[in-house]
């Protein structure tokens, strides 16, 4: 079950949910699990859609909806980690919209993905596509690409002009080889990418309970 839920909702949340359990016992995180999806429900009964329930989350609406109306002994980092696990709530991103974030956190100085998966709110890594990000991180920073170059390169890249992009790169002064890896890790990257989100609020983040 614990590595279930790390695949699903990440590290951060299957340790939050594996302490609130010892901590409060796993009928105590059943019954606000139940809690969040009938709050749900409600949610979804006033017309709301899965941005605003997910809003409702991350801005601390719904767990103070929980607390008014049941007792639960679980902290806000374990309820959001709950939620998490209930809603599994997800975001779809363009392999250009993902190498725009890249190029954004880049320029302000990332130094790993790390950054990037916070840009993007994921609870989770990459995955086999760790390698490429990082690619594309280092390419970005070596021949100091802005956000809208990588753009325009992962639009010439969707658009099967693959060959045209490195083309400007090397029309540029950018050694072929370079240019090669960096064009192939762009292009590795799935055309659109499933990122799983959270809950969690930034300062729950650090929450040890």
């Amino acid at each position: 079950a614990y590595k279930a839920l790390v695949v699903y909702t990440g590290r951060q949340n299957a340790d939050l949910i594996q302490a609130a359990v010892s901590q409060h016992t796993v009928t105590a995180v059943q019954e606000a699990a139940a809690a969040t999806a009938d709050l749900v429900a409600q949610y979804r009964t006033q017309g709301m859609d899965a941005a605003g329930v997910l809003a409702a989350f991350q801005g601390g609406e719904a767990a103070a909806s929980m607390r008014d109306e049941t007792e639960t002994p679980l902290s806000d980092a374990q309820l959001s980690a709950v939620a998490d696990m209930v809603l599994l709530p997800q975001r779809r991103l363009t392999r250009t919209e993902l190498v725009t974030v890249i190029g954004q956190q880049v320029a302000a100085g990332a130094a790993n993905e790390q950054a990037i998966i916070q840009a993007i709110g994921s609870p989770i890594g990459f995955g086999s596509q760790t390698g490429n990000v990082r690619g594309v991180m280092a390419g970005a920073r070596a021949m100091n690409l802005s956000p809208d170059d990588l753009a325009r390169l992962a639009m010439l890249v969707r658009d099967g002009l693959r060959e045209a992009a490195g083309d400007d790169l090397i029309s540029r002064g950018y050694h072929p080889e370079q240019v090669h890896e960096f064009v192939g890790d762009i292009a590795a990257l799935p055309g659109t990418i499933v990122v799983p989100q959270t809950t969690v609020v930034p300062s729950q983040q650090k929450d040890p309970k």
